[in-house]
C-alpha cells in the first residue's frame, strides 16, 4: 500500500522542509537499479564525483545500463550482491553526500 502527501502551499510560500532536514539521514543517498536485470558494481566504496557510474545493470544479450550516482558522495557500501538479479527501482549502494557537493 502506498501513501501520497499533497503539500499545499500558498504564492510566494517557499517549499516545505522535507521530513529529514536537520537529521543524520538528510545527508544519504541510495542508488537504485535503472531497470530490471543481472548487478555487476564498478565501485563498492569510496568518493565519487555526481555522474559517476558506480555499477552496470546487464540486459543479457540486449546490452547494459550504467547506474550513476546522483550527488558527489563516498559510496559506503553495497545492498545488493555481485551478479544477484534486481529490479528497477531497487536499492543497489547507499552513500553519504560529500561537504563539498552539498
Amino acid at each position: 500500500m502506498s501513501t501520497t502527501v499533497t503539500l499545499s502551499r500558498g504564492p510566494g510560500t517557499p517549499p516545505a522542509a522535507p521530513a529529514l532536514a536537520g537529521t543524520a539521514a538528510e545527508a544519504l543517498v541510495l542508488i537504485v537499479a535503472p531497470c530490471n536485470g543481472r548487478f555487476h558494481p564498478v565501485v563498492t566504496q569510496g568518493e565519487v564525483t555526481a555522474g559517476h557510474v558506480v555499477a552496470q545493470v546487464t540486459l543479457g544479450r540486449n546490452g547494459s545500463h550504467d547506474v550513476t550516482c546522483p550527488v558527489g558522495a563516498a559510496v559506503q557500501g553495497l545492498l545488493t550482491r555481485p551478479g544477484q538479479l534486481v529490479t528497477r527501482g531497487q536499492a543497489l549502494a547507499w552513500a553519504q553526500v560529500t561537504r563539498s557537493a552539498v
